[in-house]
């Protein structure tokens, strides 16, 4: 996974706070998502936009300590049955959240959760499949101008 130039510093993670998580959803972060969250936390980046069938955009990643957009309100709010199946990560500039899928079949499966324009049922779509590829997808804007000198 390519490193990404940060906008802003990020903010510590404390081993703590990560097996706090961990501890409070009976699961096992996997490494790829504690190292993002290490590197990005709070932050934004220049490398914003993603391209798959639409454009996405993140304004930027969480983490921990954030009073209603940390990782840990969100995994509450997105799972609300119990069970983790998503972890969010990063949120786009209309709140929408994008996760990190830990279900069985769709491990390691990067979606985006659509919840004001969607229905429960649709809200949730793949759009990598796995953080690598997400990641590496990433690319700075460039107005107009700049495109044309490419």
């Amino acid at each position: 996974m390519r490193n990404l130039t940060r906008i802003n510093l990020p903010k510590h993670v404390s081993i703590e706070e990560i097996s706090n998580y961990e501890g409070n959803f009976n699961l096992k972060l996997p490494i790829q998502l504690i190292d993002l969250i290490e590197n990005y936390n709070s932050t934004s980046v220049e490398e914003a936009l993603f391209d798959s069938d639409d454009t996405w955009i993140i304004n930027f990643f969480l983490g921990f300590d954030g009073e209603h957009s940390s990782i840990t309100n969100l995994t509450e709010e997105i799972n609300d049955n119990g069970t983790v199946e998503y972890i969010p990560f990063a949120m786009d500039p209309g709140g929408w959240h994008f996760c990190f899928c830990v279900n069985e079949t769709e491990y390691g499966a990067i979606y985006v959760f659509r919840w004001t324009d969607h229905s429960p049922e649709n809200a949730f779509l793949k759009i990598a499949s796995g953080l690598s590829e997400f990641i590496d997808k990433l690319y700075k804007y460039k107005s107009p101008v700049e495109r044309n000198t490419d």
